[in-house]
């Protein structure tokens, strides 16, 4: 049984809850080793978005592979392996047709999550503020390695650029993050033909 399918488990049977399993995945070139230190300067940088103002609330707990996480209010379960999210990558590009996300696949060789586990017993907390709670943490831990951001639950796979950060800082809703992407996949496309056609013109 995998790691987060057993924090999943210990957690219904605590809290006798059991959403839908909310990831935010960053497909990254190299693994990545998180420390407390760094997690904590994450988490900083979250909590400074808003005022909150019972700090003591926080906390990020690392014990093994097991990481957790207490943001904003939020459990999130936060996870790194050295090896691709993806394991059969050809198979997967013969369902996209962008070459960025076709190439951010075939390139990464590790990943990193981040999981919503629980808003607190009691809190009906919907999927879109879980999914922005997951996604404003993993776009403080979105560095130079990272090739692109996943929704596995929507089958959603975008390519990083310039602005993916403030994408994940201003997740509003789902929909909206997969309109934004979207824009920003059609206008790399548009890109890429426009210069083509340049080279064609000269």
């Amino acid at each position: 049984m995998r790691i987060r399918e057993k924090i999943r488990g210990l957690w219904t049977r605590f809290w006798g809850e059991d959403h839908d399993f909310i990831s935010v995945v960053l497909f990254l070139s190299r693994p990545r080793t998180l420390t407390k230190i760094s997690l904590n300067q994450a988490a900083a940088r979250v909590r400074n978005q808003v005022s909150i103002r019972n700090t003591k609330t926080e906390f990020v707990v690392i014990n093994g592979p097991v990481i957790l996480v207490q943001s904003r209010g939020h459990l999130l379960n936060v996870l790194s392996a050295a090896r691709p999210y993806i394991s059969d990558k050809e198979g997967f590009i013969k369902t996209r047709k962008n070459i960025e996300v076709c190439d951010a696949v075939l390139k990464h060789n590790a990943w990193l999550s981040v999981d919503y586990i629980s808003g607190g017993k009691g809190r009906d907390i919907p999927v879109d503020a879980r999914y922005r709670a997951a996604a404003r943490l993993a776009a403080e831990l979105l560095e130079d390695d990272c090739l692109a951001v996943c929704l596995p639950d929507k089958d959603v796979v975008v390519p990083v650029s310039s602005n993916t950060t403030e994408l994940l800082r201003n997740f509003s809703s789902v929909a909206h993050f997969v309109e934004l992407s979207q824009q920003q996949i059609d206008k790399g496309e548009a890109n890429r033909h426009e210069s083509a056609r340049k080279l064609d013109v000269n």
